[in-house]
């Protein structure tokens, strides 16, 4: 049993959270390159030095985020796979929509911008999404084995455009663009989960 920590460790790990929470908001709303530790440590009603004290640099900050980011919706999408086959469809949506997420759209962006410019960011997305795209295949592959239908399309094909569909209305939602609704998601999702689903309809 690990030892019980120190009011000094505690506000730590708090004043950590919340320096995270202010770059979440900051980079969302300026964007990466437009925002500086100041603002960060001032959203987050801390000194610089407490900033410094956490986080070598405003990339080490940025690292922190997309590593939080990529956690959370593996463990989403690992729940999605535990779902079953009438119930994939709004699993899956769950999982991956930013919508349902609760995660800034906006930091989509700011990852892959800087994913073209900083080496380790790419290396992160890079294995992420080929991780995720297995993962969803595979629950994809069991539902459609499950149905009795071969799918039309393969199943790591449509797990790709899934994850195409969920970030591209993400990134369209930044643009405060109209994209589509929840409903009209799941819909496309559907296709895309049970593409068997076409040949008994066409």
């Amino acid at each position: 049993m690990a030892p019980p920590r120190s009011p000094k460790q505690l506000r730590a790990k708090r004043t950590r959270r919340e320096l995270l929470a202010a770059a979440r908001q900051v980079f969302a709303r300026q964007g990466y390159e437009g925002a500086t530790v100041e603002d960060i440590a001032r959203a987050a009603g801390c000194s610089k030095g407490a900033y410094y004290f956490h986080f070598a640099s405003k990339e080490e900050t940025l690292v922190a985020l997309l590593d939080a980011w990529i956690a959370d919706r593996s463990r989403r999408l690992a729940h999605a796979g535990a779902a079953q086959p009438d119930g994939l469809v709004p699993a899956v949506t769950k999982a991956i929509s930013w919508e349902e997420s609760g995660w800034e759209a906006g930091l989509l962006v700011e990852f892959w911008s800087q994913a073209q410019r900083n080496e380790g960011v790419r290396h992160r997305l890079v294995q992420a999404y080929t991780s995720w795209q297995a993962t969803l295949a595979g629950v994809i592959a069991r539902a459609a084995g499950k149905d009795g239908a071969a799918p039309l399309i393969p199943p790591q094909a449509s797990a790709a455009a899934m994850f195409a569909l969920a970030d591209g209305l993400a990134l369209q939602s930044c643009l405060r663009a109209r994209g589509a609704s929840a409903y009209q998601t799941a819909a496309a999702f559907g296709l895309l989960a049970r593409p068997g689903s076409l040949r008994r309809a066409g």
